[in-house]
């Protein structure tokens, strides 16, 4: 994808840029008094210490390392990153690409055009309704988009009117037109985290409600959103009959990835099977007919917690959650603004993470680790009482 090419010229760009800015004793310091930017080398440093005891080949060793640059690279943005108005056109910038994101999405559903279909560097999937390649993708972006205009029509004072609509329509995105199905449980989590973070007991009974009508009238209405729930419940009961006769969908894939994850946990619980994905493991231990529906270059499963348990056992796991616990704990010292955001990118991070891998996703991770350097630098920041995250768009 285009996008995944710019990322990564930033990433690498300004990775650059703090190498021959100089003061490191200065920088590392920083760094190292924060501990959620800390928390990013630690996780690192797990993926190092797995390539000593790797059953995987060096290329495939080779490969999750350099994809695990964003936990190198991210503690540095979160260094550089020191003034709130670099802050809000962060986050400015990431609406307006939602927005436009959002209107492409209505175009492609509604009068069934892409404009950017002749673009060379851009090859849609014709069977999904949204405009980024990964409808799960386009729908955690866009929950996270979607709750970021909420807040500023709660919040805020200005441009009610806009970010109201805004986030009627980007409902109407990820509720009716999208068919990610972790993006449904993730807009409902986030619409009652909201609810109660501004009004309390009141407003989380109201978002209970909320929740349950919406749920009623999508089932009713949408006919993507009763297909999803629907192809769910029948993939579920009926996954036996469809494994025998090699039916391959989404849930019975990730029923078996469950298995797949049982099987090869028995095996190593401990420190697991280090870097480089789970590709050769599976290949070697567990028997065909348990892995059929998979393809059979399949590195990872479903899970981000079942990844890191499988690559790294146990210990890997209890030191992700600590990771996780880390910045859990600092986004609380946070000013107001950029604490609520933060929480907002956990909570769709963390929940859509028990049934995606996540953090073996490009877009997924790096929007996480932008947001993560965009926030957690106002810990360090010496303006916290100027909270901009309420300001217009532009």
């Amino acid at each position: 994808m285009f996008s995944i090419s710019l990322t990564t010229i930033f990433y690498f760009f300004s990775f650059l840029l703090i190498l021959f800015s100089g003061n490191w004793r200065a920088r590392f310091q920083k760094i190292s008094n924060n501990f959620a930017a800390f928390s990013f080398w630690i996780l690192f440093t797990l993926f190092v210490i797995g390539t000593f005891y790797s059953v995987s080949p060096t290329d495939r060793i080779t490969l999750d390392l350099r994809d695990q640059n964003w936990l190198l690279i991210t503690p540095f943005l979160i260094m550089i990153i020191k003034e709130d108005r670099w802050r809000q056109r962060m986050i400015n910038a990431f609406l307006a690409i939602m927005i436009i994101t959002l209107a492409i999405s209505f175009l492609k559903t509604i009068f069934h055009l892409h404009p950017i279909s002749a673009m060379h560097f851009y090859k849609p999937r014709p069977q999904h309704k949204g405009f980024l390649w990964d409808h799960i993708t386009q729908s955690y972006a866009m929950n996270i988009a979607a709750f970021i205009c909420a807040y500023r029509f709660i919040f805020e004072n200005k441009s009610k009117l806009l970010y109201g609509i805004l986030f009627l329509l980007m409902t109407v995105d990820i509720i009716f037109i999208s068919e990610g199905r972790t993006g449904y449980g993730i807009f409902f989590l986030l619409l009652l985290y909201l609810s109660w973070v501004r009004f309390r007991w009141r407003g989380l009974s109201a978002a209970i409600t909320l929740t349950i009508l919406m749920i009623g009238i999508a089932f009713f209405a949408s006919s993507v959103f009763q297909a999803r729930i629907k192809s769910t419940y029948i993939n579920t009961v009926y996954y036996h009959q469809m494994r025998e006769h090699n039916q391959s969908t989404s849930v019975g894939k990730r029923i078996q990835m469950l298995q797949v994850t049982k099987i090869l946990f028995q095996k190593r619980p401990w420190f697991g099977y280090g870097t480089g994905g789970i590709e050769t493991p599976i290949k070697t231990i567990v028997p065909y007919k348990d892995r059929a529906l998979l393809l059979s270059n399949t590195n990872s499963v479903e899970s981000i917690y079942l990844n890191y348990a499988l690559q790294f056992g146990v210990v890997g796991l209890m030191i992700f959650l600590l990771m996780l616990t880390i910045q859990i704990r600092t986004s609380f010292q946070l000013p107001k603004d950029y604490r609520y955001l933060m929480h907002i990118v956990l909570i769709a991070t963390l929940f859509g993470g028990l049934f995606c891998s996540f953090f073996n996703n490009f877009p997924v991770k790096h929007v996480f680790a932008l947001f993560s350097a965009l926030c957690f630098s106002a810990l360090q920041s010496n303006s916290f009482q100027q909270h901009n995250i309420g300001k217009k768009i532009i």
